[in-house]
C-alpha cells in the first residue's frame, strides 16, 4: 500500500533490466516496509517467469558461514545435483550442510563458488533467475563472496538481483555488488515515508482502526510516515481508548519506548535536559535553547546529541532525527513537569498562536484570561488557513472558560464546531453544535448552529435533514437577514442535489443573493447565484444560467484570496460542474485541478473529496480511466477519513463506473448493487441515484439489458418528474434507451428517446445529440430500416466530432459497424469496427473492445493486423520468420512464458492453430492478398 511508484519500477526492471546481470537495491529505515516490498518484488518476478533463489538472513546469522547460500539453494539442490561435477557437488553439499567433511579435510571454498556459477548457469538455461536477499547487510561473508564470484563470471546470463538493505549504515554499495556490476546496471529504490492516505488504509486493514483526518495527520507526523511505528502507535491508541486529541501526547507503546530509551540512554544528563524543551517547542532553534537554558552549555550538549543521532541541527534549527523520539520524550514527562515547562515557554513565545498553545497546556484550571487569548489565537489561525489548529485552540478556549461565563462559552462552542467541521472532524463538529442548540440561546446563535448542522448534513448525505434545518431557520421570525440568506442558499443547493422542486430552488437562491448583496456580503451573494445558475441549467435555461455563473465568478474574490478555506462554496466549483454537463470536460478538469490545488494549500479536506470526484468524472469523460480511478480512490480515502458519507458513496459509485469501463464487471456490479441497497435502506437519495447509474451501465456492458433497465428506469422517471432538461446531467438516459431496444420494447424506447432528443435540440448539446442519434439508429435497425439506421449513425458521428468524449464516439462506431455489416457493406463495417476497437483499447474499455473485435471477425475477410496489439503483431512477425519462442523472448527482452501467452492470444484472435497457419496469415497481410488455409493442425504454443 502506498508503494505504487516502487512497484512500477520493479516491473520495469524485471521486464527489461539494464543489461545482464543487473540488480535493484531497495533501501529504507527499519519499519519502512522493506520486507513487504521485497516479497512483492518476488511475486512480480514469479509472475514474469523468473526462477527465485531467496535468502532472508538475520543479524544472528551474520557469522554462520554459507547460511545465505543454504537459503538460496537448499530447495533446488536435488535438481542441480545431476549437472554439477563431482568436486563442485561435494563442496556445495558440505556448504549446505548436506554432507560432512572427513576429519582433517578442509572445504574447498573455490569449489563452492564455482559450483554456484555452474548451478546458476544451469538454472538460467530454462529461464531468467532472480537472486533475492532481504536485509542484505546481514548476509554472511562466505555467501557474499560466493555470489560476488558468480556475478563476475555470468556476464550475459539472464540473472537479476533484488537486494534490500537498511539506510544510514554506509554510503558504499551493498557488499554483494562491490566491484561486480557497473553502476548503470544498478537501480536504487529508496523507500520514503508512506502518505497519510496509505497509512490510513494500513491502519484500517491491519487494526480495523479508522481515525479522523486531524488525528491521522498527527499520527503520520509522529511516526514520520513509517508504517511499523504508525501501527504500533495505532495499537496503543486502540488499547488505551485514547482519542488522539490535539494537545494530548500520542501514546508511544513500550516496544518503541525501549528503542527510544536505548538511544537516549547514551546521552549525558546535560544533553538529556535539552530534549524535553526541544520536544515541547513547535519550532526549536539554537537561539531559543540558549535563552531558555542560560546555565547549560547548550552548544556542547547539542553536539553530543547530534553525534548520537538523536538531534539534528541545520541553519540554527533543531530537530529530532525521527519524530518518534520527540513523541516518546514528551509523553514521558510527568503532568506537573509538562505544565511548568509550557508556562516557561509561554513567557518567551513571540508568535501569538504559539504563546496561546503553551498557555493552554500550562493551565491546570479554567481561566478567563487564558481563554480569551486562546479565542483570539483560534480566529487568527482560521483566517490564515489552518482550521485544524483553529479547532484545537477554540476547543481549549471553551474548556478553559469559567462555568459562570455562559455567553462566551456558548460562542466558543459554536466556533469550535465550525472550525472542527472545516478541519474535517465532522463527528466532533456535530456534537459541539448540538450542544449549542440544547442550551438556551438567542435566535441568531441557534440559527447559526442550525445552518452549520444543515451544511454538515449536506456533506454527510442527509439532504432531507439539511433541508428541514434550513426551513426551520427561515421559519423563525427572530432570525437576522444574514442567517436567513445563508439558509435560503443552503436550501436551494439541497433541492438542486435532490433534483426536486428546482423552481423553488431558483426562487430561494435569487432571494438569498438579493439579501446578501444588500448586506455587502459579496461572497455569500456569489454562492447563492451559483445555486441559481445550476438549477437554471438543469431546467434548460442555458444562456441565463451561464450569465449568472459567470457573474458569480467575477463577483467572488479569487481563489487565492479566500478568507475561509471552504473551497466548494466558491462559484468556480459550480462552474466546473456545469462545464462537465455542457460538453466542456477539458475546461472542467482544469477548474477542478485549480480547486484541488487550493484545497491542498488551505488544508480544506472537507472540500477535497468533492473536488476529487469532479476530477475523476472529468477524466473518465476525457478517456483516461486510470486517472479517473486514481482520483476516485484518493477521494474515497479522504471522504472516509473526514466522515463525509455522501462523498464516500459518490466516490464508490465513480469507482464502480471506472471498473465497469475497464472490464471488472463482477466487482462493479457487486459494489454498485450493494451500495444501491444501502442507499435505499437509508433513504440516501443522491447515493441511490448515482449507484443506479453505475449499476445500470455495468449491466449494460455485461450484456444484461433487463437488469440495466431495472436499475436505470426509476432514475429516468425521477429526473423526468423533476423537469431536468440538461442532457449532460442525465447521460444515463441513452443507456436505458439502448437497454429497452435490446429487450424489444421499442415503443417505450421511442417515448424516452423522443423526450431526450427534444431536450438535446433545445439545449444544442452535441454529446446528447450524438447519443440520441445513436439510439435512433439502433431503433431503426431493430425495426429493420437499415438505411435510416445508417443515416442516423452517420449523423451521430458528425455530432461526436464537436466534443472530445472518445468512449461515446467508439460506441457509435461499434453500432455503425454492426449495421454496416447487416447492410452487407463489409469493408466499411470492418473499418468502423476496427476504429471502435482501437478507441476502446486506448481508453481501457476492455469489454467493449472485445465486443468490437467479435463483430469485426463476423465480417469475414482479412482481419489479422486489425485484431492484434503492437506487441502481438511483433511476436507474430518474429514467429513467421521461423524463430523459436526462446529466440523471440530474447529479441523482445521478455520471458518465454510471456511469448507463449502472447501466442495463445494471437491464435485465438486470428482463428489459427499452428505456427504454419500463422506464418501464412502474416505473409498474406503483408502482401495484401487473402490468407490461405494450410490445413495444418495442432496447437503450437
Amino acid at each position: 500500500m502506498g508503494r505504487d511508484d516502487e512497484l512500477a519500477a520493479l516491473r520495469r526492471f524485471l521486464g527489461r533490466p539494464p543489461g545482464l546481470p543487473a540488480a535493484v537495491v531497495v533501501q529504507g529505515e527499519p519499519g519502512s516496509g522493506k520486507t513487504t516490498v521485497f516479497e512483492a518484488g518476488v511475486r512480480l518476478a514469479l509472475g514474469a517467469g523468473f526462477r527465485i533463489l531467496a535468502a532472508r538472513p538475520a543479524e544472528a546469522e551474520r557469522d554462520l558461514s554459507f547460511a545465505g547460500l543454504r537459503d538460496m539453494l537448499d530447495q533446488s539442490f536435488e535438481e542441480l545435483a545431476a549437472e554439477l561435477p563431482a568436486p563442485q557437488l561435494r563442496a556445495l553439499g558440505v556448504a549446505l550442510l548436506r554432507e560432512e567433511l572427513p576429519p582433517g579435510e578442509r572445504l574447498e571454498v573455490g569449489a563452492v563458488a564455482t559450483g554456484l556459477v555452474t548451478a546458476l548457469r544451469g538454472l538460467a538455461r530454462s529461464g531468467p533467475v532472480l537472486v533475492g536477499v532481504d536485509d542484505a547487510q546481514w548476509l554472511d561473508p562466505a555467501s557474499t563472496a560466493a555470489v560476488r564470484f558468480a556475478l563476475r563470471r555470468l556476464e550475459g546470463s539472464p540473472l537479476a538481483l533484488l537486494l534490500v538493505e537498511r539506510t544510514g549504515r554506509t554510503d558504499r554499495p551493498p557488499a554483494l555488488l562491490e566491484r561486480t556490476l557497473p553502476e548503470e546496471r544498478v537501480v536504487r529504490l529508496p523507500l520514503g515515508p508512506l502518505s497519510v492516505g496509505a497509512l490510513s488504509v494500513v491502519l484500517r486493514g491491519r487494526l480495523g482502526l479508522s481515525l479522523t483526518r486531524p488525528v491521522l495527520r498527527r499520527l503520520h507526523a509522529t511516526s514520520g510516515g513509517n508504517p511499523f511505528f504508525a501501527l504500533e502507535i495505532g495499537r496503543a491508541l486502540a488499547a488505551r481508548g485514547a482519542s488522539g486529541e490535539p494537545g494530548e501526547p500520542l501514546p508511544v507503546p513500550d516496544s518503541l519506548h525501549d528503542l527510544v530509551r536505548e538511544r537516549i540512554g547514551l546521552l549525558s544528563p546535560r544533553a538529556r535536559d535539552l530534549l524535553a524543551t526541544v520536544a515541547a517547542l513547535s519550532e526549536p532553534t539554537v537561539e531559543a535553547l540558549r535563552a531558555l537554558h542560560p546555565d547549560l552549555p547548550v552548544d556542547e550538549a547539542l553536539e553530543e546529541a547530534e553525534g548520537k543521532e538523536v538531534l539534528a541541527v541545520r541553519d540554527g534549527e533543531v530537530r529530532f532525527t525521527h519524530p518518534i523520539l520527540a513523541a516518546s520524550v514528551y509523553e514521558g514527562l510527568a503532568p506537573g513537569v509538562r505544565r511548568r515547562l509550557h508556562a516557561r515557554l509561554a513567557r518567551v513565545a513571540a508568535d501569538p498562536e504559539e504563546h496561546a498553545r503553551h498557555l493552554a497546556l500550562a493551565a491546570a484550571a479554567p481561566h478567563a484570561g487564558v481563554a480569551a487569548v486562546l479565542d483570539e489565537a483560534a480566529l487568527r489561525a482560521f483566517t490564515r488557513g489552518a482550521p485544524a489548529t483553529a479547532a484545537e485552540l477554540a476547543r481549549r478556549a471553551r474548556d478553559l472558560t469559567p462555568s459562570g461565563d455562559a455567553a462566551p462559552r456558548l460562542r466558543r462552542t459554536l466556533e469550535a464546531g465550525r472550525f472542527s467541521f472545516e478541519a474535517g472532524d465532522t463527528a466532533r463538529a456535530c456534537a459541539l453544535l448540538e450542544e449549542v442548540l440544547a442550551a438556551p440561546c438567542p435566535a441568531d446563535v441557534a440559527a447559526d448552529a442550525r445552518n452549520q448542522l444543515a451544511r454538515i448534513a449536506t456533506f454527510t448525505g442527509d439532504l432531507r435533514a439539511a433541508a428541514a434545518l434550513y426551513r426551520a431557520t427561515l421559519a423563525d421570525p427572530g432570525v437576522g437577514a444574514a442567517f436567513r440568506a445563508e439558509a435560503g442558499d443552503g436550501l436551494a443547493w439541497a433541492l438542486v442535489q435532490l433534483r426536486e422542486d428546482l423552481d423553488e430552488a431558483i426562487r430561494r437562491a435569487r432571494s438569498a443573493a438579493r439579501t446578501a448583496r444588500s448586506l455587502g456580503a459579496t461572497d455569500h451573494c456569489a454562492e447563492a447565484m451559483s445555486a441559481q445558475a445550476a438549477a437554471r441549467l438543469l431546467l434548460g435555461g442555458g444562456p441565463g444560467a451561464w450569465r449568472t455563473i459567470e457573474e458569480a465568478v467575477r463577483l467572488a474574490r479569487p481563489l487565492d484570496a479566500l478568507h475561509e478555506p471552504r473551497v466548494v462554496r466558491h462559484p468556480l466549483f459550480s462552474h466546473a460542474v456545469m462545464s462537465s454537463w455542457a460538453d466542456r470536460p477539458g475546461a472542467s478538469v482544469e477548474m477542478f485541478a485549480a480547486l484541488l490545488h487550493r484545497c491542498v494549500e488551505r488544508g480544506d479536506e472537507g472540500s477535497m473529496s468533492r473536488v476529487l470526484l469532479g476530477l475523476s468524472c472529468g477524466h473518465l469523460l476525457l478517456g483516461d480511466p486510470e486517472a479517473a480511478a486514481r482520483y476516485a480512490e484518493e477521494g474515497h480515502l479522504v471522504a472516509e477519513q473526514t466522515g463525509q458519507a455522501p462523498q464516500f458513496g459518490l466516490l464508490l459509485f465513480c469507482r464502480a463506473l471506472v471498473q465497469a469501463h475497464l472490464g471488472a464487471l463482477e466487482e462493479a456490479m457487486e459494489a454498485a448493487g450493494r451500495d444501491l441497497a444501502l442507499a435505499i435502506e437509508r433513504g440516501a437519495d443522491v447515493a441511490e441515484m448515482v449507484n443506479r447509474r453505475a449499476l445500470g451501465f455495468a449491466c449494460l456492458t455485461a450484456g444484461d439489458a433487463d437488469a440495466a433497465h431495472r436499475s436505470l428506469g426509476p432514475l429516468v422517471e425521477r429526473t423526468r418528474r423533476a423537469g431536468v432538461v440538461e442532457p449532460g446531467a442525465v447521460r444515463f438516459i441513452p443507456d436505458d434507451v439502448e437497454a429497452l431496444i435490446s429487450l424489444g420494447r421499442l415503443e417505450e424506447a421511442a417515448r424516452a428517446l423522443d423526450r431526450f432528443e427534444e431536450a438535446c435540440r433545445r439545449t444544442r448539446r452535441a454529446s446528447g445529440l450524438a447519443a440520441a442519434a445513436r439510439c435512433r439508429g439502433l431503433q431503426h435497425a431493430a425495426s429493420g430500416d437499415l438505411e435510416a439506421a445508417l443515416a442516423a449513425l452517420e449523423r451521430a458521428l458528425r455530432y461526436h466530432a464537436r466534443v472530445p468524449i472518445p468512449f461515446e464516439r467508439a460506441r457509435t462506431l461499434l453500432a455503425l459497424g454492426v449495421v454496416q455489416r447487416r447492410a452487407r457493406r463489409t469493408g466499411a463495417a470492418r473499418a468502423s469496427l476496427e476504429e471502435a476497437r482501437r478507441i476502446f483499447e486506448a481508453v481501457g474499455a476492455a469489454p467493449w473492445a472485445r465486443r468490437a473485435e467479435r463483430e469485426a471477425r463476423r465480417t469475414g475477410g482479412r482481419t489479422a493486423a486489425a485484431g492484434l496489439t503492437t506487441t502481438e503483431h511483433r511476436v507474430a512477425e518474429l514467429v513467421a520468420e521461423g524463430r523459436s519462442n526462446a529466440e523471440v523472448a530474447a529479441a523482445l527482452f521478455v520471458t518465454v512464458k510471456t511469448v507463449e501467452a502472447h501466442l495463445s492470444r494471437i491464435y485465438a484472435k486470428l482463428g489459427v492453430r499452428s505456427r504454419t497457419e500463422l506464418a501464412h496469415r502474416v505473409l498474406a497481410d503483408a502482401s495484401g492478398s487473402q490468407p490461405r488455409t494450410s490445413g495444418a493442425s495442432g496447437s503450437e504454443t
